[in-house]
């Protein structure tokens, strides 16, 4: 498909203003190095090139098949395709799987595939380009205008065509150019993945860049990444329909579902795949990336800024420390800076001022070698930032400067250069060298490659324990999933959870309040009682919870005021009272884990109670070991400053235990929680009060 010798395009037109004639007008221009075969019977020539009234007619054999045509006509173009011997299709028209009114049409071009072995490139799709061979089997208004493609050792795919279009715009009116370009759109039956393992193997692509919205075989995606570490190349994604309703969009977009991040972010960290934020980021990466000079070393959070201006540098270590971490020079490194600026440029361990003067005074310019090298030689320092503004009268030479420092850099140096002169910029473009034009810009990047070096980029779990599995006899729910998700209640969840070996504080279920005594009587006061209701997952939020009860008489009236009051808010099943010991002490912790995706079984942890919305939570594919469940740990910020000790031997044990549940439940699409796990002082263990597990279709 993407290396296609011959091509048919299927409703080619005469009319300049149809997409028809586009493509046929783009594979001129660009200077395709195959055979172009118009079809359309109302056509005899188009752009000078013979008309065929069919496939059929071709006299020759054709390695793609281009359908201009309404989504309509789409299954009988594909089947006249397939008794051609056409083998892949590039399909342009919407109206498929992403609506419900085309599940039918995708059906019949399905099985048209299927039965005659043809793969496709959408539909839905904005096409694809080769611009090695000039192949341009897209209707894409990206190349209009353009005088010629730009080759590159980016490859770019796409699950939004527009997306992808409006960075390929950009990057070719910056004579930025790109070595093959995919939109999968709804991705009948080759994947985001394949397309990734496919360009991998292509010698002259470093890079692939794109933007994703679901993932349909994460094995196969898993795998891309693998191969990427392996062969040294990357692959940077932006990451759509992250939020609730940036996800319900996706479904009518290209028909793929959006899934959770979490899931996403733990893929990408597993396997050593670039997240970006967004495609301003994804825009830098790549063009940073692009220079094979461009990236010594490797990518730390600690930042050393050189800056021109005070006020800047200031506000650039502000931003530093947000996201990474401020550099630490020592004393030495600080006398050695000082031999090479100005008497009144200022020094500290994390940030040097050289003020305008240094930069408008070619004695002090020629020091700019020395400088970067005394800097990044001390240890403290993974890369330098550095920061100008204008100063066009010696910007070739401060150009000069960076350029012949890069040769032997040890150490990353990235510029930010505010108003930077023409000949500035056409220097730096010419070398290759990548100038941000904000210091977000900068850090959003310095960000995303320590965090892609952080990783153990093929992060392989060589051996586990062997165990037993629990006896648990899981609950049936395909009766309840006719209605909805199937919820799971804290005192089922809990003997999971025991038979496990996780620490829960003990309770018992009672059908009344004089059962509720009992039940207290055994467990001993205080006591925690919570309403047990199949149609209420989440008590608190009803108020149907009392805590520290201390003596019976309070505790009969709490179960009478609980249940009128579950009554009065419309609960119409309550299926008994959870007493439980109450055990205020620890540090609160939530433990979670679900099932939805197409990476397995995901687990979760976060900081519980109100700081939730402030902290975000960790994230893990499954399996995992002891030096997974670790690593998880020391990134929990708020573990680090906790003001108490904390058993970090114990709750590394409740992770790994709950995520021996989380693979051993039998269902494919659910979610257990654990809110909250209590960690208690060093030596006294963790502690779950509450859990929840709820099923899904």
């Amino acid at each position: 498909m993407i290396n296609a010798q011959s091509v048919a395009v299927l409703g080619a037109s005469g009319n300049k203003g149809k997409q028809g004639h586009r493509v046929i007008e783009y594979l001129i221009k660009f200077g395709y190095k195959g055979k172009i075969y118009p079809v359309n019977p109302r056509e005899s020539e188009i752009e000078g090139l013979k008309c065929y009234g069919a496939v059929k007619d071709i006299p020759d054999d054709v390695d793609l098949g281009i359908l201009c045509l309404p989504n309509a006509k789409v299954p009988a173009a594909a089947q006249e395709c397939a008794e051609k011997g056409i083998k892949f299709l590039v399909i342009w028209a919407a109206g498929f799987g992403e609506s419900e009114a085309g599940y039918e049409l995708e059906r019949q071009l399905r099985e048209i595939c299927d039965t005659h072995g043809i793969k496709v490139c959408g539909p839905n799709s904005l096409g694809m380009i080769n611009s090695g061979i000039g192949l341009t089997a897209t209707f894409s208004t990206a190349l209009s205008g353009k005088p010629a493609l730009i080759p590159g050792r980016v490859a770019f795919i796409s699950q939004s065509g527009g997306t992808a279009s409006a960075i390929i715009d950009d990057l070719l009116n910056q004579g930025f150019g790109f070595s093959v370009f995919v939109s999968t759109g709804n991705e009948l039956n080759l994947t985001f993945a394949d397309y990734c393992l496919e360009l991998l193997d292509y010698d002259n692509i470093d890079i692939i860049a794109g933007y994703v919205e679901g993932i349909r075989d994460g094995e196969k995606f898993l795998a891309a990444g693998r191969k990427a570490r392996e062969l040294n190349k990357h692959i940077i994604l932006v990451k759509g329909g992250r939020s609730r309703a940036a996800a319900d969009a996706v479904r009518s977009h290209t028909g793929a579902i959006a899934g959770h991040d979490g899931a996403y972010r733990a893929a990408f960290r597993e396997v050593g795949i670039i997240q970006a934020e967004d495609t301003e980021e994804l825009e830098d990466l790549i063009k940073y990336l692009s220079s094979p000079k461009h990236n010594p070393g490797n990518f730390g959070r600690r930042t050393f800024v050189l800056t021109t201006g005070g006020g800047s540098g200031v506000q650039a270590v502000d931003a530093v420390e947000k996201r990474l971490a401020v550099a630490n020079i020592s004393p030495e490194t600080t006398e050695e800076i000082k031999k090479l600026v100005p008497a009144f440029a200022g020094v500290s361990k994390s940030v040097l001022d050289v003020t305008p003067q240094m930069l408008a005074d070619p004695n002090y310019i020629k020091n700019l070698d020395a400088l970067f090298e005394v800097i990044e030689k001390d240890p403290s320092v993974d890369q330098i930032m550095m920061l100008m503004a204008s100063n066009r009268p010696f910007a070739r030479q401060i150009c000069e400067a960076l350029i012949r420092h890069r040769e032997k850099a040890k150490k990353p140096l990235l510029v930010i250069w505010r108003a930077i002169p023409d000949i500035a910029q056409e220097m730096m473009r010419e070398a290759q060298y990548h100038v941000f034009d904000s210091t977000k810009r900068a850090i959003q990047v310095i960000a995303s490659l320590a965090q892609f070096n952080e990783t153990d980029s093929a992060r392989r779990i060589k051996s586990l324990p062997v165990r037993e599995k629990p006896g648990i006899a899981w609950p049936a729910v395909e009766d309840e999933l006719r209605n909805g998700p199937a919820v799971l209640t804290e005192d089922v969840v809990s003997s999971w959870l025991d038979k496990y070996g996780i620490n829960i504080a003990a309770g018992k279920l009672a059908a009344n309040g004089d059962e509720a005594v009992q039940a207290a009587r055994a467990l001993g006061f205080p006591v925690v009682v919570k309403v047990i209701s199949k149609g209420l997952p989440h008590r608190s939020k009803f108020n149907l919870i009392a805590l520290d009860i201390q003596d019976e008489e309070t505790l009969r009236e709490k179960c009478a005021a609980l249940i009128a009051a579950a009554k009065e808010k419309g609960v119409q099943r309550i299926d008994g009272l959870w007493v439980q010991q109450f055990r205020p002490e620890g540090m609160e912790l939530i433990v979670g884990g679900f099932r939805n995706e197409p990476f397995g079984p995901v687990l979760m942890c976060g900081i519980g109670g109100y700081l939730a919305e402030f902290f975000e939570p960790v994230y893990r594919l499954l399996p995992i070991d002891e030096a997974e469940a670790e690593k998880m740990l020391s990134e929990l910020i708020f573990i680090k400053k906790y003001p108490g000790d904390i058993d970090r031997e114990a709750l590394k044990q409740t992770l790994l235990k709950f995520s021996n549940l989380l693979m051993d439940c039998p269902w494919e699409n659910f979610e257990v929680e654990i809110n909250p796990v209590k960690v208690l002082p060093k030596g006294r263990g963790t502690l779950a009060v509450d859990a929840l597990a709820i099923v899904r279709k």
